[in-house]
C-alpha cells in the first residue's frame, strides 16, 4: 500500500482501525483520512510506542487487510465467479 494506504477504502478500514487501536477516536481517524504517516503518528502517540514499533504495527495491519482483500477477490473454481471463499456460489 502507498503513503495514502487506506484513502480509497477509508470507510471500510476506519472501523477495522477502531477495533485494532481503540484509543484512537473516530474523530481523529476522520482527520487522518487514510494518510499513512498520520496513522503511524497517532498509534505512536496513543500507545506510547517508538516510531519503529508504531511503523511495524501499521505495516502488520496493512498486510493483514491487504491479504484479506486479495482473498475476497479470487475466482471461484466451482462457479467461475469472483466471491469470498466462504460465501456460497451465486445462483445461475
Amino acid at each position: 500500500m502507498n503513503n495514502d494506504i487506506l484513502a480509497g477504502d477509508w470507510k471500510q478500514f476506519k472501523g477495522k482501525m477502531l477495533e485494532q487501536w481503540g484509543k484512537i477516536t473516530g474523530d481523529e481517524l476522520d482527520v487522518i483520512a487514510g494518510r499513512r504517516e498520520q496513522i503511524v503518528g497517532k498509534v505512536q502517540e496513543h500507545y506510547g510506542l517508538g516510531r519503529d514499533e508504531a511503523e511495524v504495527q501499521v505495516r502488520t495491519f496493512e498486510e493483514r487487510y491487504k491479504t484479506a482483500d486479495a482473498d475476497l477477490k479470487k475466482m471461484c473454481g466451482h462457479c467461475s465467479t469472483v466471491h469470498a471463499p466462504t460465501a456460497p456460489c451465486p445462483p445461475k
